[in-house]
Formats: structure tokens, C-alpha cells, sequence
């Protein structure tokens, strides 16, 4: 499989409560919707009917009062690493990978989550020193809970007024609210963030989605630029649904003047166009959602925010639109690497997989995404489709557009994948 380039992720880490959902029944009635947070048991009921119903993935914040009930009523089925950067940096130490995990707290229970060869970089006396999570842990640091509740294909939610059965897994993500996490590094670190950016291959960052007040990410913009000061790394933004959605817009502006490449599943690319303005190029993805579709309107938010890369992973396919000076095979081998590792963990339920775990997987459903997909970028855009379907990759005049079909698995788990991927085939890539 090859190895994978040293890698910064950074921000983003909590401790997952993962339930696993079997026959849940509402004794009230359900109305499927997206609340923009959930401060009740009606609210949580009628976000899961909405994630079931579609089978689709949600991320919301809980009010102390829902997440206090769940403490109360649920019981998880496991407690893993949570959060972007620290799903990443886990998947990446696993793989071989030198992985570098600096993120905006770091509690001694986070810690022990951690993979023992992921690496923190602090300060001593002025100088870098590279910590292991445990080393590195801050006593005073809280510990960030976000509660994950995750359903399987065919799964049936029961209410009062009938029953909803998932056409998909996936799963429904409440999380808490910590107000020092804020994707920004600490002072300490500030004038040694040359040194690290010049340590990895690329930085792969988490955690914005918290924002509310644009003036965070103008502040993390010279800092993403110190990063880059010794050594022009990639810069990568996993998306997560905004908490504040009318923030959205303006830090994606502000921190991809620095990072110029971006990661976000169907769904998340659907609200990535809302924020930027894009709402009937939107309204259109969501109603008639397949590759093509996907891609043409990937291309909006590629282009309106100068990005370099931009990847979009969806059940059964990746799509990246590279910049043409870009290499566009080695975006594709990271893609399947990355397509195996996600494909065995859903299959095994791991937190995170190790070569071994890598394995040769069916990819009917991705494949033919990838007939239809190509007859119509052939159709449409004049691109060689031959060439797409044998080698993946098509030269689209402006970028170069990577097509790489996925397997697609009995999933035991749904949490991370998309974590997986994009750092997985960042990494390869970056080689």
C-alpha cells in the first residue's frame, strides 16, 4: 500500500458516547425536521426521525438540559476518540503514518484515547519538543462529550403516528459546547509554528464549525500562514456543519485564503452552497443527488473560494477537483487507500484499522456510479470517458477531476468515516 506522509491534525477532539439504536419507539408522535439545535426530548426525537428517514448523517449542538437527560436515559455502547483531528491523527498512526495532534484541549481522559504513537507538539522553555499525548495533557483542560447515535440500513424508529424505516446507515451527532475549543493554537505555540509546519506534509484542520464570531478565523489566518512560512504545505479544512449557520460563509472566506483544500460529504457540500449563496445549485443537488450532479456542483464552491483541491466522499465514490498543476494519480491512489481503510472500519466496527485490516472489497454500487458519472461528464464536458472509467482521472480544461469508486459494506459503524478518508488520501497523496 505504501506509506503516507507525515501529517499535522489539528483543533478538533472529543470523547464519543456511541449508542447503538435497536427498534427505538417513541411513545409521542415524531415530526422528521433539522432543528438548529436540540434543547428537548422532542427535538432529539424529530432530528433522529429526520436522520432515519433519509439516511443521512446530522450534526447538532445539545443544550446541557438534552445532554444531561441522554446522561440520565442512554447508556452508550462504547466511549472512543471523537472530533476530526483527533479521528485523523488516530487513523493515520494506526496506518504507519507520523502523525502530529494539536488540538484546542487536551484532557488527561481525552489523552488515553489517543493512539501511544500520535505526537504533541508543546513548548519547553521556548522550544518544540514533540509529547505524547499523555505528556502533553492538561490537568485543566474539561473533557468534550458528544454523543453519537448511529442506526443501521433497515433499522425502524416506532411513534405513536406509524414508523420510519432507514434506507441507509448512519448516524445522529449531538454535541456539547466547550467554549475554550476554538480551532486557534495556543500563544505558547504561536512563534514555533514555522517549525512545525516544516515537520509534515500537510496539515489537516478541524474544529471551525464552533466559530461564531468571524474575528476567530481572521485571527487563525496568520497563524494557518506562519505554518506555511518555512515550507509551503497543503492546508486542508475537514467541513462540519456550523453550529451558527450565518457564520459559515465568512470564516470558509476567511481561512481558505491560507488552506486551500477542503473535505465534506454530499450532505455537507448541499449547506456549503447555501452558506456561499449558491441556494438553487443546492436545492437541485439535494433533489436529484448522483455523481454528476455532485460534481457540477462541487465546482461552484471549488472555484468561489480559489480552492486547489476540493473532496467530496459519498456512499459508493470520492470526487476531488485538483488544480491542474496537481497530480492527479496520486489523488487517485490515496483515494482507493483511503476507500479501503474507511470500507474495513465500517465493516469491523474499529475505531480505527491497521494494514491488515486492508483488504480487496466489492465496489458494485461505486461502479456504476462511475458508468453513469463518466457518460455524462463525457456528454456534457467533451472528457474522454474511456479514460475516466479505466484511470479514474479526466482532464477537465480549468482542473483536473479524480473519480474513484468505493466499496460498500455491511456497516457496523458510520462515525468517522468521512474522517478517514479525506486524511487517508491527503496523506497518500502528499507523498
Amino acid at each position: 500500500m505504501g506509506g503516507l506522509a507525515p501529517a499535522l491534525c489539528a483543533f478538533n477532539a472529543n470523547i464519543d458516547y456511541v449508542v447503538h439504536l435497536k427498534a427505538p419507539r417513541v411513545a409521542g408522535e415524531v415530526t422528521p425536521r433539522s432543528p438548529s439545535a436540540l434543547h428537548d426530548e422532542q427535538d432529539f426525537w424529530d432530528a433522529l426521525a429526520q436522520c432515519v428517514s433519509l439516511g443521512k448523517s446530522m450534526h447538532v449542538v445539545g443544550s446541557p438540559a438534552i445532554t444531561d437527560w441522554f446522561s440520565k436515559t442512554m447508556k452508550p455502547d462504547e466511549k472512543r476518540a471523537g472530533g476530526q483531528a483527533a479521528i485523523m491523527a488516530n487513523q493515520l498512526a494506526a496506518l504507519g503514518g507520523t502523525a502530529v495532534f494539536s488540538p484546542a484541549i487536551l484532557s488527561p481522559l481525552q489523552a488515553q484515547r489517543m493512539n501511544e504513537k500520535v505526537r504533541v507538539p508543546v513548548s519547553e522553555k521556548g522550544k518544540l519538543r514533540f509529547a505524547t499525548p499523555s505528556e502533553a495533557a492538561r490537568p485543566q483542560d474539561i473533557t468534550k462529550i458528544n454523543w453519537v447515535f448511529e442506526f443501521m440500513a433497515g433499522e425502524k424508529l416506532r411513534h405513536k403516528g406509524g414508523e420510519i424505516t432507514a434506507p441507509r446507515s448512519n448516524r445522529l451527532i449531538v454535541a456539547s459546547v466547550v467554549s475554550k475549543e476554538m480551532p486557534l493554537f495556543s500563544e505558547e505555540l504561536e512563534p514555533l509554528l514555522p517549525e512545525i509546519g516544516e515537520s509534515v506534509s500537510c496539515a489537516l484542520l478541524a474544529g471551525y464549525h464552533y466559530v461564531s464570531d468571524p474575528g476567530v478565523a481572521k485571527k487563525s489566518v496568520p497563524q494557518l500562514a506562519s505554518l506555511r512560512r518555512r515550507k509551503k504545505i497543503l492546508l486542508h479544512v475537514e467541513y462540519v456543519p456550523f453550529e451558527h449557520k450565518s457564520a459559515a460563509a465568512s470564516v470558509l472566506r476567511e481561512v481558505t485564503k491560507e488552506a486551500k483544500s477542503l473535505g465534506a460529504n454530499e450532505a455537507e457540500t448541499v449547506e456549503i452552497l447555501r452558506a456561499l449563496g449558491f441556494g438553487a445549485i443546492a436545492d437541485r443537488l439535494k433533489a436529484r443527488e448522483r455523481a454528476f450532479v455532485l460534481y457540477d456542483a462541487a465546482k461552484h464552491v471549488f472555484e468561489h473560494l480559489g480552492l486547489e483541491r476540493f473532496h467530496v466522499h459519498n456512499l459508493g465514490y470520492n470526487l476531488v477537483l485538483l488544480k491542474k498543476t496537481a497530480n492527479p494519480e496520486k489523488a487517485r491512489d490515496g483515494c482507493v487507500l483511503a476507500a479501503l481503510a474507511a470500507s474495513a472500519k465500517a465493516a469491523s466496527g474499529k475505531s480505527f484499522v491497521s494494514q491488515e485490516d486492508l483488504s480487496e472489497l466489492v465496489l458494485s454500487k461505486g461502479l456504476m456510479d462511475a458508468h453513469a458519472f463518466a457518460a455524462e461528464v463525457a456528454d456534457i464536458y467533451h472528457a474522454d470517458e474511456k479514460k475516466l472509467l479505466s484511470e479514474g482521472i479526466a482532464d477537465m480544461g480549468k482542473h483536473h477531476l479524480v473519480f474513484v469508486p468505493t466499496p460498500v459494506v455491511e456497516s457496523k459503524t458510520t462515525v468517522g468515516l468521512g474522517d478517514v478518508v479525506s486524511s487517508v488520501a491527503l496523506a497518500k497523496e502528499m507523498i
